[in-house]
């Protein structure tokens, strides 16, 4: 929690509620709920409120308690919207082919896309494929999120392009929650990018330039083409949301780090030191960097959070007596660094995020 805070006020800039910055948090509050709503049932029903019962309703979806229809009825109920305005919902999920609601939001002229995150056993199949993958217009992401998302764009783009064509004045938006974060920010950046679109003058025109808003995203994208997305993405975060900085490159170096502190290393050190010989201590100390980052070793790519940073500081919330967050723009390297903390796992869940 220390690290956290510290890292927090040495790059963070805190939000002012300017007009834009209003409107930036009033349609993610939006998009949130799209994002939770595609949970359904097991979210409707409480299922998901703490670690604890989060792993009771990830079971009880697995033994199919919820029909399809159970499933959007939620759905609706979730989302706030008729069930006439609910185009398409996709509940069976497969690895790398993750659930999925296509919706109107009228009051917003919206065309909403909303990708359910990590809650059926298979989805974790699709977060363990985290190779990186060639983007579009350049760049690498995470593998098992693009096949994802190229799976939900040939199930649901002709629903996508029909719903737009109906309401041409309406934009489309690409939401979800953890894994369905990360999905939604790639269907756009695959639909921006051309892939899956026809002749320019046969789609509707928001078709090719849909907004993201990750909540709770994974790291993603490669820092240039995270910068590209700034006019288009939007994530968020809350406090110590472990996945918000869940990256093979970030799991590499917290294991140097905790080796690197570790009891049996200090031990040595010292030893090192004590005996007068700080050379051989530091040959050591680099001899451990370069097994693991040297410029010969397989280092993973660096990936991070799409897009412009809103970031909710529950920690500080925590400590106070006031049930307010604190909001900050972010930079995305804040999000490199693993760091362990009571709350988490916690500051993870989507009902912290509805």
């Amino acid at each position: 929690a220390e690290a956290y805070q510290q890292a927090l006020l040495a790059t963070c800039e805190p939000l002012v509620c300017d007009s834009e910055t209003q409107e930036i948090l009033s349609q993610a509050a939006h998009a949130a709920r799209f994002a939770c709503a595609a949970y359904g049932a097991p979210m409707l029903q409480g299922h998901l409120n703490s670690v604890a019962s989060f792993l009771g309703g990830a079971a009880a979806l697995n033994t199919g308690r919820w029909s399809a229809a159970d499933q959007t009825a939620a759905f609706v109920k979730l989302a706030d919207v008729p069930d006439e305005d609910v185009l398409m919902c996709a509940w069976r999920e497969r690895t790398f082919e993750p659930a999925f609601c296509i919706s109107y939001a009228r009051k917003l002229r919206w065309v909403v896309l909303s990708v359910r995150g990590t809650v059926d056993w298979r989805a974790l199949l699709t977060d363990a494929s985290a190779e990186s993958a060639d983007l579009p217009g350049g760049g690498k992401t995470h593998d098992g999120m693009l096949r994802a998302a190229r799976s939900v764009l040939e199930r649901g783009l002709s629903v996508l392009r029909s719903a737009l064509e109906a309401e041409p004045g309406y934009e489309l938006i690409c939401t979800g929650h953890s894994m369905g974060a990360g999905t939604a920010v790639l269907v756009a950046h695959l639909l921006r990018a051309g892939e899956y679109l026809g002749e320019a003058a046969a789609d509707p025109p928001a078709l090719g330039r849909p907004k993201a808003f990750g909540v709770g995203v994974p790291p993603l994208l490669t820092p240039e083409a995270a910068q590209e997305s700034w006019c288009w993405a939007i994530s968020v975060m809350r406090g110590m949301d472990f996945i918000s900085r869940l990256s093979v490159f970030a799991f590499d170096r917290l294991v140097y780090e905790l080796t690197d502190t570790s009891a049996a290393k200090l031990a040595k050190d010292w030893f090192m030191k004590a005996v007068g010989l700080p050379e051989t201590a530091a040959a050591f100390q680099e001899a451990h960097f370069e097994r693991t980052f040297g410029a010969e070793k397989p280092v993973a790519d660096v990936l991070v959070p799409p897009g412009r940073i809103v970031h909710l500081d529950t920690c500080s919330m925590q400590s106070t007596e006031h049930n307010t967050v604190e909001a900050y723009w972010s930079p995305s390297f804040f999000y490199q660094r693993y760091l362990l903390g009571g709350h988490m796992l916690n500051d993870h869940l989507p009902t912290e995020y509805h």
